[in-house]
């Protein structure tokens, strides 16, 4: 369990209306899980017949900092999904390793004949990182044409990378002011 705004709330959720169906976790997945689990939940999209299954992550990036507006790169399963990437202009990820249930939903989608995209933004490696959400959003926005409000993500993007920057700051202050003690104390032994 996890809890949000004060209330209890499962650590795998489902959201959804008659076009969408979002689903949500919170919680690491014990690799042994994984693919059960993923199967689980494509079983559940197809016989809902859903149309496409989207997940989405995100690639660390060491100069995240210095990046204004992270790229976004797509995994498509089919030719059907990497036209619809190309149509819309969405860069796709060319060679790497996609792992955990983002992987694995991906290929078995694509056993399953479900057509499926795997997003990912350069993020931070270390904390959430709404920038890379709300870019993922927008892509998002683009692919299906939606309007869904990213301000508030790119408020605390904003909000997180000033106290990043501060915190950067301090500790450099720290790193020097302890050389300087270093330098200038009297050895003890001889």
């Amino acid at each position: 369990m996890v809890v949000r705004e004060n209330r209890p709330r499962s650590l795998i959720r489902v959201y959804g209306n008659e076009s969408i169906i979002c689903v949500v976790s919170e919680t690491p997945l014990p690799s042994h899980l994984i693919k059960p689990i993923a199967n689980t939940i494509l079983e559940w999209l197809k016989n809902k017949d859903v149309s496409f299954v989207v997940s989405i992550g995100g690639i660390a990036h060491p100069e995240r900092m210095e990046i204004e507006r992270p790229n976004v790169y797509a995994v498509p399963s089919t030719a059907e999904c990497e036209k619809i990437l190309k149509d819309k202009r969405v860069p796709m990820f060319q060679e790497g390793f996609l792992v955990g249930p983002n992987g694995v939903v991906v290929l078995l989608g694509k056993r399953k004949g479900i057509p499926s995209i795997h997003l990912m933004s350069e993020a931070y490696l270390q904390f959430p990182d709404p920038g890379a959400a709300a870019a993922t959003i927008e892509v998002i926005n683009r692919l299906f044409g939606l309007k869904v409000n990213i301000d508030k993500l790119l408020e605390k993007e904003e909000e997180i990378r000033l106290k990043t920057k501060e915190l950067m700051r301090r500790t450099q202050e720290m790193l020097k002011e302890m050389k300087e003690k270093s330098e200038t104390s009297t050895v003890m032994y001889r």
